[in-house]
């Protein structure tokens, strides 16, 4: 009976064990869950690679100019940079550099309106913020046209006006020109492109910076009219233009610029009134008709810069090289006539003065010495004119043979 008593006890005591076990169990399990559903722990490991930093390279003076001109270059607006060490003053530099830019480098003067920077001490670094204000947009910048030389000037110009744009801007590298000699040169360009010599009101030159042998200078065009009126009128005169060539076209030189010469002084009234105007604003009055080649061959009536582009158009049609020269008189008054090419030499032809004086043979194939007698040019402009085989009566000797 005691040993059924003692197994008994055993039992119930291995029972209330099982119990207890297995409610430890769920309660440690139900610990777990709570544990990994809403309590976690990760452990930091500190990176032993690489600098928690990007140190951009910058140590001094010229590493930091070279980097906010980058950044003009290429057109960002912003830009954060870490500097770990730096030989100099940080604020004394950026200063300088932002105005040195400014002054004297040309994409900066042109499209820049200010370059501002803020400085941040971080422990180890410094942290500067670099901020650019444009006054130009990317598409500005896009139209920059690289020149080298006057050469290269007129005839980048030449190639442009065809389109009759309303600005143009170029890069003149390695030349210091001033405001006055761009503009002459521009003018220049616009008389010898008989094409697109049509209806100029008036232009400006703005040079960025004021000095130095790289600047941009920006352009800003005026027409008289709409370009599509501008255009018919050059349609309408090249085509006429075509047609006298075919009249007076020789296959000597010499007779072939006699023949045009002939025709201009003999078809084309000299209009006194638009010579008193362009007396009068010096040259620089719109080109309404009487100032273009449409006046002349068209109209039949031009000031001598109509006589001269009109020149200018036909010798191109015929073969013969031929430019435009804007001068004066010798008592100052502003005048425009030509130059050709016959056999190698320059020679002067002014077609205007020989219709306003009807004296044919005064102005036609003269040499720099003869011509200097009534007209005055820059002559570090334009070719030598010093031929001397050619004259008006060799041009009429040889019209008859």
């Amino acid at each position: 009976m005691k040993g059924w008593l003692k197994m008994k006890r055993w039992k119930k005591a291995a029972a209330l064990i099982a119990i207890a076990t297995l409610i430890f169990g769920v309660l440690s399990g139900c610990e777990s869950m709570l544990e990994r559903d809403f309590y976690s722990v990760s452990q930091h490991k500190m990176s032993t690679s690489a600098p928690a930093y990007q140190d951009d390279g910058i140590t001094g003076y010229y590493d930091l100019k070279s980097a906010v001109l980058n950044l003009v270059r290429t057109g960002v607006p912003e830009k954060l940079i870490r500097i770990s060490s730096y030989n100099g003053n940080l604020d004394e530099d950026f200063k300088k550099i932002s105005q040195d830019l400014l002054e004297q480098d040309a994409l900066t003067a042109y499209t820049v309106s200010s370059i501002v920077y803020e400085q941040t001490r971080i422990l180890t670094y410094q942290e500067v913020r670099i901020t650019i204000h444009y006054s130009k947009t990317a598409l500005d910048t896009d139209k920059i046209i690289d020149v080298i030389n006057a050469a290269d000037f007129e005839r980048k110009v030449l190639e442009e006006l065809q389109n009759y744009p309303s600005k143009l801007v170029f890069k003149i590298n390695y030349i210091n020109y001033s405001n006055e000699i761009i503009s002459d040169l521009f003018l220049k360009s616009y008389y010898n492109n008989p094409d697109a010599a049509y209806g100029l009101s008036g232009y400006t030159v703005r040079m960025y910076p004021e000095s130095g042998t790289e600047r941009i200078a920006e352009i800003d065009i005026q027409y008289l009219g709409q370009k599509d009126d501008i255009m018919k009128k050059s349609k309408q005169t090249n085509s006429l233009a075509i047609d006298i060539t075919k009249k007076v076209k020789n296959n000597d030189h010499l007779v072939n610029a006699f023949n045009i010469y002939h025709y201009l002084t003999q078809n084309v009234i000299f209009d006194s009134q638009a010579m008193h105007v362009e007396t009068e604003m010096k040259g620089m009055q719109p080109k309404s008709d009487p100032y273009t080649a449409y006046g002349a061959l068209i109209k039949k009536t031009a000031a001598p810069e109509g006589y001269a582009i009109a020149f200018k158009k036909i010798c191109d049609l015929s073969g013969i090289e031929c430019i435009v020269i804007n001068g004066t008189l010798n008592d100052k008054t502003p005048m425009v006539w030509n130059l050709v090419k016959l056999n190698g030499y320059w020679y002067h032809v002014d077609t205007a003065m020989a219709a306003k004086t009807k004296d044919s043979s005064a102005y036609f194939l003269k040499n720099d010495e003869a011509m200097r007698k009534t007209h005055g040019w820059n002559q570090d402009e334009y070719p030598k004119a010093d031929g001397k085989e050619f004259s008006y009566n060799e041009a009429i000797k040889r019209s008859y043979q």
